[in-house]
């Protein structure tokens, strides 16, 4: 049986209930009825008012649930009808009353069509008009939803007008939208903050400054983690080996050491780094770009910091101190570095002979004796060294500069640390002792070469006889024996030798 056949037939059957109750009761005062009538209407209203927002919630409903709705609004009409047909009756007898006059415009007063059009929208026919409705976008997160009720249920997410303005603004984030430009280099940003705090790179404005040694900063965050180096604060700690950080990206980078992660790529030569300055710093190689000068000396640098660090060459200052022995250096990580002759820490180690070294470019260096690589190359004579150092020293050679000078005997040198060795047998000092007899140097390379009395350790071998040396330079020697040169004489007698120590010995026959 069709809907409508159902509504007629209970409509027929309230009219006659209403007849029969009708003839049996009397009727009402008149000012009873007149409040009965006002109290009927206000009670539909109610009812229609609640009707309208069931209404929604059955708009909004699937198609599945269609006929259990179908029957929950049967009866709510059978029941409005009901209540409209007691109305009819009682306001029948009062028809004498001039009858009050009705705004069709009133919620409280819809006709009965009205009604019946908000109800039949729950037939097969309203889940039909679904299937071209138009997908519905939230403003504030972009997500698509197929019906109004799942758009109203996402919207109850978002509460607030603050926080849908900071949803906004974050969303701008992943979108790349930039609405606001920097007038001097085009800078786009997503935020007003964002630009009004760049555009103090170009002012070089610093308004924010620390209390406690009065460096300033363009950014507040960027002061609140200096002010950790004065409180020694370091809340981002490493999972992996305990070490503390003042800084969330420091920590970032550092964990690369342990993951290996290297995901910043040179695009030239395609090298890795973990962390994008390191990248920007080696790119300058490729473009050979040292924008930086010394006023002094006017060498040339690729960053400000070498610069500064290369200036106190020239002012002497060396800030950065050993607070075990007090020596000073120029940059803190030569301090690092010579810290760990203390803790004897050594963490580059040889794959090839396990040999350890406090620095990697020691560890490089020493490599290279294994390869036989020796990339440096002296650009007069052609001969090749294993490290740039070394090919400095021996440019001298051609040059002949010797800038130091010993005060006391006048020797010239033509680096530092050859002069603060010579320095050394005037002093009589002899830091450099061996542990195993007590013996003590002047130099480091004198202790080596001595240790290979204890060890066995004969490095240099002849080619001609196989003979085994621990010094070089008697190896050089005994290679005169094959030749027959004999680049040393005496003086006074003109017999030649073909070593040194050879003419020292015979002299003493003069000498006699």
């Amino acid at each position: 049986m069709s809907l409508s056949v159902l509504t007629e037939l209970s409509q027929q059957h309230v009219c006659k209930e209403d007849r029969v109750l009708c003839d049996q009761k009397d009727p009402d005062p008149p000012q009873i009825k007149e409040e009965q009538e006002e109290l009927c209407t206000y009670e539909e209203g109610e009812q229609l008012v609640l009707k309208q927002e069931t209404d929604d919630v059955v708009l909004n409903s699937t198609c599945e649930e269609s006929d259990h709705q179908l029957l929950l609004h049967e009866s709510t009409l059978t029941e409005r009808q009901d209540q409209e047909g007691r109305e009819h009756v009682e306001s029948g007898s009062s028809r004498n009353e001039e009858p009050k006059p009705k705004n069709n415009s009133d919620w409280r007063v819809l006709p009965q069509q009205h009604v019946w059009k908000q109800e039949v929208l729950t037939d097969q026919n309203h889940c039909d008009s679904h299937t071209d409705e138009p997908s519905l976008n939230c403003d504030v997160s972009s997500k698509v939803y197929e019906h109004q009720y799942q758009m109203k249920m996402h919207q109850q997410t978002h509460r607030g007008s603050e926080d849908i303005s900071k949803f906004k603004r974050h969303w701008k984030t992943h979108t790349g939208e930039t609405l606001h430009s920097c007038d001097t280099c085009g800078k786009g940003f997503s935020q007003l903050s964002g630009l009004k705090a760049h555009v103090g790179v170009h002012t070089a404005k610093k308004p924010h400054v620390c209390i406690t040694c009065g460096k300033s900063f363009r950014y507040m965050s960027k002061l609140k983690t200096h002010m950790r180096i004065h409180t020694g604060e370091r809340p981002h700690v490493c999972n992996t080996c305990g070490k503390r950080f003042t800084e969330k990206s420091v920590l970032i980078r550092h964990e690369r050491i342990h993951t290996d992660e290297k995901p910043h790529v040179c695009n030239t030569c395609g090298k890795r780094f973990r962390d994008m300055s390191k990248l920007k710093t080696h790119m300058k190689i490729h473009t050979d770009e040292k924008p930086h000068v010394c006023n002094t000396c006017g060498k040339r640098f690729s960053y400000m910091s070498k610069l500064k660090t290369h200036m106190r060459i020239h002012t002497g200052e060396r800030p950065h101190v050993c607070i075990i022995c007090g020596k000073r250096f120029r940059d803190i990580s030569r301090l690092k570095t010579h810290m760990r002759i203390h803790t004897d820490e050594r963490p580059h180690v040889c794959n090839t002979c396990g040999n350890r070294f406090t620095e990697k470019s020691v560890l490089i260096r020493h490599e290279r004796i294994h390869t036989g690589e020796r990339p440096h190359v002296c650009n007069t004579c052609g001969k090749r060294f294993r490290d740039m150092s070394r090919l400095k020293t021996h440019m001298k050679i051609h040059t002949d500069e010797k800038p130091h000078v010993c005060i006391t005997c006048g020797k010239r040198f033509s680096y530092m640390s050859k002069l603060k060795t010579h320095m050394r047998i005037h002093t009589g000092e002899k830091p450099h002792i061996c542990i195993t007899c007590g013996k003590r140097f002047r130099d480091m390379s004198k202790l080596k070469t001595h240790m290979r009395i204890h060890t066995g350790e004969r490095p240099y071998p002849c080619d001609m006889c196989g003979k085994k040396f621990t010094l070089k330079s008697v190896l050089i020697g005994h290679l005169k024996i094959h030749t027959g040169e004999k680049p040393f004489s005496c003086k006074v007698c003109g017999k030649r030798f073909n070593r040194m120590t050879h003419v020292r010995s015979h002299m003493k026959v003069h000498s006699i």
